[in-house]
């Protein structure tokens, strides 16, 4: 009595045909039946949680670092300005003083000019 149909010799097989060709593909199924045993334990180990820490620990020293080149980059700023206003404050003070001179002046001749009552030509 034939059990099942061999599409690889494309007839049916008895029990022990079935059988033989069953020890025949052995070698070729047992490769990959440890290659999926492999597969399982692997995934097995996985830690999700693990994942997550680690994920999360590389996700905080980012920010730290982050903040840290922040500061860094803060305080060589703010000694550049410091540094800058320091080293011209002579030249902006008196570039101040001489901008103040300037408008006494021009409102002092804008005042005699309006006191002179319309007489333009000598100014």
């Amino acid at each position: 009595m034939n059990i099942t149909f061999c599409r690889h010799r494309q007839k049916e097989a008895c029990r022990r045909h079935f059988n033989e060709h069953c020890e025949a593909i052995v070698p070729d199924v047992q490769p990959l039946t440890d290659s999926i045993d492999e597969l399982y334990e692997k995934i097995k180990k996985v830690d999700i949680d693990q994942i997550a820490h680690r994920s999360l620990d590389k996700l905080q020293e980012w920010f730290w670092k982050s903040i840290q080149m922040g500061r860094e980059l803060f305080i060589l700023k703010y000694d550049e300005i410091v540094t800058l206003c320091l080293d011209n404050k002579q030249f902006l003070e008196q570039t101040q003083n001489d901008n103040l001179e300037f408008i006494m002046r021009l409102k002092q001749e804008t005042e005699t000019l309006l006191k002179r009552g319309g007489d333009y030509t000598t100014f």
